[in-house]
């Protein structure tokens, strides 16, 4: 193994922290703002030690609780453990170094009020920072602040994002009749756009009907409709415990029907508050990481990105932040990717092996040993084993892991190559118009934490125009050409290996063929006699019959575990994906300028996100089930 000894140890080490992204809506004038000021602490404080929690006793009240059952299950299911000491089960406590980190960021227009006591309130976080979206023009949203020390204030904390969004809708010529509406409109464009933003939103409400376009009510109402996570605080009375808003029923009036918030207490358990950091702290905790096998994956696409880099003439400072930030989190999705396909292909082969072992038990204790039944024993043990190692793959989610994992890891190999060509869409873009539309592809927990990521690398990249060629070059051999070579192996490979179980299913097929026709014809029928050559010829036709109906036990375990490893359609896929890409490496070396290597990078970017999306997609329903 070649060893770089510009991979630091501290390289490995890829926790992902998680930004949680707090929205806010409310009104400008508050009967007690103090109290309402404590409420949003109390809100805030309830959030962290719920996610803090979370991350560090996973199945704990604000982890994933499981009931009595569940908890026996699980019991029952680490048994397994005993026997097969490898095997990554989830633990119930998680180190300080194995603990996702919270990173807050607050999303406010900084009205006067409700806007800017949650956005005080979350700056105070450490760590904590302000994106501001203004609803107009910088300097024609300061004439909402017509005091001086509402204006002060709005200027100091306007100061803290460097790069604050202001939209730009049509108000139309000044003191227009139809102005103040113009404005409504843009209030609830940035309610909107705030929402959009956001994870969670914070919303200080008095629970009453908007007064005017774009009021809190409606900011509400839309963020419902587009499932954030709403928690509202009493405007009218703070002291009372906060609640989520999940949805609005109409109440009838004598006037009019009116929307009600339907409400129940704050989410006690991670997943609720915030579905995507309980997804990236299992992934940050994953049991089955090894930090020995990803610094070796890491040293050893590091070297060869190294020596392509310096065969092509590629200066290597180019690769530096590449190598830095984003190499050593495909080193540990690509190790846990492997590490999970191998449980998957391993738990398949052995729960089918054992459905067609119980057949086989008990066909053998009926024919050879009539009066053994404790032989039915092995049998049950059989049939038991198989469904605790069904349920062990269902509660661990292997099938899900290994899916979710090699997406990411390809993912992160795509960026490593188009990052330094400043593009970004890789990992914040999934789109393929032959995905199957009932699946919406993996969620964006893995996603969001990248993004930053990118933007840091991207930056620290500048590309001068005496590296086009060099640069074309590696992403040729580096990445497109790479692909290539892999899928005309993999197919290879996997047309070797569907041939294999091919022909293991046509020689027990015809095995059990020629057993069922000599039973039929009456081989060894006969009731054994007094000689030794009877009872032999008898023995021969039990172990006739014994095959007759065990192969096809046998041959169905065999079909099983090829039905869900689907080579020979993977294989077919990979020889297409072969020719896709020695087609973008020629379109791609006919590249003159950085604009033309640009859009030819765009489509092999495309291509491969499509067949990674496409793949995920058809395996997803390839899930282990008992076989019956």
């Amino acid at each position: 193994m070649v060893r770089d000894d510009s991979i630091s140890d501290s390289a490995v080490e890829t926790i992902l922290p998680y930004e949680l992204r707090i929205g806010v809506s409310g009104h400008r004038k508050l009967n007690d703002a103090a109290a309402v000021a404590e409420a949003v602490v109390r809100v805030l404080d309830h959030v962290q030690q719920t996610l803090e929690s979370a991350a560090q006793f996973p199945e704990g009240p604000a982890g994933s609780p499981r009931s009595f059952w569940q908890n026996c299950e699980q019991r029952l299911t680490r048994m397994t453990a005993w026997v097969w000491r490898s095997l990554p089960l989830s633990a119930t406590h998680t180190p300080p170094e194995g603990r996702t980190p919270v990173r807050w960021t607050v999303i406010s227009p900084l009205a006067k009020g409700a806007d800017r006591l949650v956005a005080r309130a979350v700056l105070n976080r450490p760590g904590a920072r302000l994106e501001v979206i203004t609803p107009f023009p910088v300097d024609e949203y300061r004439r909402d602040f017509t005091e001086p020390d509402d204006r002060a204030d709005f200027e100091q904390l306007f100061a803290l994002d460097p790069t604050p969004v202001a939209l730009d809708p049509d108000l139309g010529p000044p003191n227009a009749p139809d102005g103040q509406v113009r404005r409504n409109e843009g209030y609830f464009e940035v309610g909107g756009r705030v929402v959009d933003a956001s994870e969670i939103l914070i919303v200080v409400w008095n629970g009453q009907p908007a007064e005017g376009r774009g009021g809190t009510a409606d900011i509400v109402q839309y963020a419902v409709e587009r499932g954030r996570v709403v928690l509202w605080i009493n405007a009218e009375n703070p002291a009372a415990p906060a609640r989520q808003i999940t949805g609005f029923e109409l109440r009838e009036t004598e006037s009019e029907a009116v929307a009600e918030p339907v409400t129940r207490p704050l989410p006690t358990v991670a997943r609720q508050l915030s579905p995507r950091f309980h997804r990236l702290a299992a992934y940050n905790r994953d049991a089955a990481h090894d930090a020995e096998e990803v610094r070796a994956i890491l040293e050893r696409n590091a070297a060869e990105l190294h020596e392509t880099a310096k065969r092509v003439g590629l200066p290597a400072s180019l690769l530096q932040p590449v190598l830095e930030h984003l190499l050593p989190h495909y080193a540990r999705a690509d190790q846990l990717a492997i590490r999970y396909q191998q449980l998957y292909v391993r738990s398949a082969m052995l729960l089918y092996g054992l459905a067609a072992f119980a057949v086989t038990v008990v066909v053998g204790q009926v024919l050879f040993f009539p009066h053994a039944l404790w032989l039915i024993s092995f049998e049950i043990a059989a049939m038991l084993l198989a469904v605790m190692l069904l349920r062990l793959a269902k509660i661990e989610a292997w099938h899900e892991k290994w899916l979710n994992d090699r997406h990411l890891a390809e993912r992160l190999r795509t960026a490593m190559f188009t990052v330094p060509m400043g593009r970004t869409a890789t990992l914040t873009a999934a789109s393929s118009p032959g995905v199957l539309p009932f699946y919406q592809g993996p969620e964006g927990w893995f996603i969001e934490p990248f993004r930053p990521l990118l933007e840091k690398i991207k930056q620290a990249i500048r590309i001068e125009p005496e590296h086009h060629e060099a640069l074309k070059r590696f992403l040729i051999e580096g990445w497109i050409g790479n692909q290539a070579a892999w899928h005309a192996r993999n197919a290879v490979r996997k047309r070797r290996s569907a041939r294999r179980f091919h022909i293991t299913s046509v020689v027990l097929f015809i095995t059990t063929l020629i057993m069922a026709t000599l039973h039929l014809v009456g081989v060894g029928h006969e009731y054994p006699g007094g000689s030794p050559i009877s009872a032999a010829w008898h023995l021969v036709g039990l172990g006739i019959t014994f095959l007759a109906i065990t192969l096809p036990a046998w041959a169905a375990a065999v079909h099983a575990v090829g039905t869900l490893l689907d080579r020979e359609r993977i294989a077919t896929r990979s020889e297409r994906m072969a020719e896709i890409l020695d087609a973008l490496i020629r379109r791609t070396e006919q590249a003159t300028t950085l604009e033309q290597l640009q859009t030819e990078i765009a489509r092999a970017e495309e291509v491969t996100a499509a067949e990674n999306q496409e793949w995920l997609a058809s395996l997803s329903f390839h899930e282990l089930v008992l076989p019956v």
